[in-house]
């Protein structure tokens, strides 16, 4: 409450929260040390009350490129070397209160299973001959409950 030499006063009342914690980062993945060979999977969730609506989180990749506000996203490293790197997440709250993690990952292109490009399907004759016959039994044996109905009507007449 505030009065002046006039006598006129004013109240104001203020809401304000101390935060002093940092934000809290859960990496589902990738995991310390993981080996990937083509797209590494980073997936985490960031707790906090006082997180900003925008650039509460970064990612800076290995190649220097920084990715802001997505908790999850696809890493294309086919175009990295093989070796050790390592990712950046980092979060911070209205009170620029900073959580910083740092993962390593290994770039392992000779674990990739590559498919064939040029591979011919071919199914074999006796497939056909199987189906053919199953379709067969199938239609007669559709047939036979007619038969006997049209032989029972013949029977009564």
């Amino acid at each position: 409450m505030a009065i002046d030499l006039s006598g006129n006063n004013s109240t104001e009342i203020f809401e304000f929260n101390v935060d002093t914690l940092e934000p809290q980062l859960d990496i589902n993945s990738p995991t310390e040390g993981m080996k990937v060979s083509e797209t590494l999977l980073i997936d985490f969730t960031v707790n906090d009350v006082n997180l900003p609506e925008n650039e509460a989180v970064s990612i800076i990749l290995p190649t220097g490129e920084t990715i802001i506000d997505q908790t999850l996203f696809e890493f294309d490293t086919s175009s990295l070397d093989d070796g050790d790197y390592e990712i950046q997440i980092s979060s911070s709250d209205k009170a620029d209160n900073i959580a910083t993690k740092t993962i390593q990952f290994t770039v392992d292109h000779s674990i990739t299973d590559k498919k064939p490009t040029d591979v011919e399907t071919t199914i074999d004759s006796s497939y056909y001959l199987i189906i053919g016959i199953g379709i067969g039994i199938a239609i007669g044996a559709s047939f036979i409950p007619l038969a006997i109905r049209k032989k029972k009507i013949s029977k009564k007449q």
